[in-house]
Formats: C-alpha cells, sequence, structure tokens
C-alpha cells in the first residue's frame, strides 16, 4: 500500500502497527536525516495512510518507535527509544504527546521493545536497560498514577538478558518473552506475571 514519507528523509522503517477499529490504525518507527533520527507515526483513515506529528524527547537527535497498542479509538500508547533511554508517547484522539517513562538508577541506556494494554488505564512494556556494560531486562507499568518499574527474575548466572515482546489477557495477567545468554549460548526467556 502508497504511505507517505517524512520530507528530507534519506531512510525510514515503519516497525509496528494497531488497529482500534477498520478505519483508524497506526503503524510507528522512525526516519532519518542527515543530522538526526525522529519518531515516525502514520495513521490509516479507512481509505489512506498520512503522517501524523509525534514529539521527541528534548535535546534527543537519536529517536524511534518500535511499537503501538491501541486500546480504543481515542486511547493508544507507544514505545521505544531515545538519546535519555526509554521513550513512552499516548495518543488521547487528537494528538500524541510524551508520557512518562523510567530508567533504573544507574542505567547508561533503555529501549522499550514491546507494550500491551489490557485496560485503558493499565499498560505494560517490556525492553532492556544498559547498566555497567551489562544488558538486563526491563519491566514497566503504566497507570494514571504514574510509570513503575517491575523488577522480574532472571537466571542465575547471565549477565545479558532482554524481552522483545509482551501480551496481557488482563491487567493481572500477562506473558513477556525474551532471550538470555549463558556463556556462549542465548536461551529463551519466558516470565509470567499473575
Amino acid at each position: 500500500m502508497p504511505s507517505p514519507n517524512v520530507t528530507d528523509a534519506f531512510d525510514s522503517g515503519l516497525v509496528g502497527a494497531a488497529c482500534a477499529g477498520s478505519t483508524d490504525c497506526f503503524a510507528v518507527g522512525a526516519s532519518h536525516t542527515e543530522t538526526q533520527n525522529d519518531t515516525l507515526v502514520e495513521r490509516w483513515d479507512g481509505a489512506a495512510w498520512s503522517i501524523v506529528a509525534s514529539p521527541d524527547p528534548p535535546n534527543s537527535a537519536d529517536n524511534e518507535l518500535a511499537a503501538v497498542t491501541c486500546r480504543a479509538t481515542g486511547s493508544c500508547f507507544a514505545v521505544g527509544s531515545s538519546d535519555h533511554g526509554t521513550l513512552a508517547e499516548r495518543w488521547d484522539g487528537a494528538s500524541w504527546s510524551l508520557a512518562p517513562s523510567k530508567n533504573p538508577a544507574g542505567a547508561t541506556g533503555g529501549a522499550l521493545a514491546s507494550i500491551s494494554c489490557p485496560a485503558v488505564t493499565r499498560c505494560t512494556a517490556v525492553g532492556v536497560v544498559f547498566k555497567s556494560n551489562q544488558q538486563q531486562r526491563l519491566v514497566e507499568v503504566f497507570t494514571p498514577q504514574g510509570v513503575s518499574i517491575v523488577g522480574v527474575p532472571v537466571p542465575s548466572d547471565t549477565k545479558r538478558s532482554g524481552l522483545s515482546g509482551v501480551s496481557c489477557a488482563t491487567t493481572t495477567s500477562c506473558f513477556a518473552v525474551g532471550d538470555y545468554h549463558r556463556g556462549p549460548s542465548r536461551r529463551p526467556l519466558l516470565l509470567r506475571y499473575s
């Protein structure tokens, strides 16, 4: 299907999509210009795709969205990464705005790769965080009261792990998937929240 490209962008891509209805869908990713990478959001209205304005964090030149989910027509969340670490944005039915996201204390970077919202008032996002040259899994929960980081287990004797997908059937039942490294081998990681 035809989709628009950002003016002056030499490289663009879409990596996540979600639909609230047959005539209301979003696709997210990033566009790259000579000087920076910007978030990219496109919207389907039932007839055509168009670019929708999406904010980038202040003083950040490397921004991208990796996933989007829509619980209702006026309630979507997108997540990704920026120079400052994790990135989250919220659609309120009229525009996209930055939503608070967290990086654990001592983190040198982070990225959210997937998000699931079993209710308009609760979303769970997963990804990775970098601390002391280690890559560790990251889970953030978004509610009207704010965002919180959830501690999750990982097999012993591993210093590298990450989460790449999450799905929540209810606010108290989620599965997250990813991988962890033990020695030279990469192994599957499956977590359950209940």
